[in-house]
């Protein structure tokens, strides 16, 4: 089961106000059993492919909320297509 909800918030994702939520986030994170990813898909931390190692690291998942995305580059891979060692 996936609880979820409205995310009320009081300043913007991505900026350094989030520094402080990182270290939070990364604990709960840490409580998650991830897997490998079963489709690919491409990472907003950076832009490009995501890998298992990213897919599965709490660390990974916790920087999310201050990183910036980078969907510009993201789209240019999708454009390029996935080549067969991804």
């Amino acid at each position: 089961e996936v609880l979820s909800g409205r995310l009320h918030t009081s300043h913007a994702f991505h900026s350094a106000m989030m520094d402080g939520a990182i270290d939070a986030l990364t604990l709960a994170a840490k409580k998650i059993s991830f897997k490998a990813p079963s489709l690919p898909y491409i990472s907003c931390l950076s832009g490009d492919w995501a890998t298992k190692q990213q897919a599965t690291s709490p660390e990974y998942w916790a920087r999310h909320c201050r990183e910036s995305v980078r969907f510009a580059r993201g789209i240019s891979t999708l454009a390029k297509g996935q080549d067969a060692d991804s």
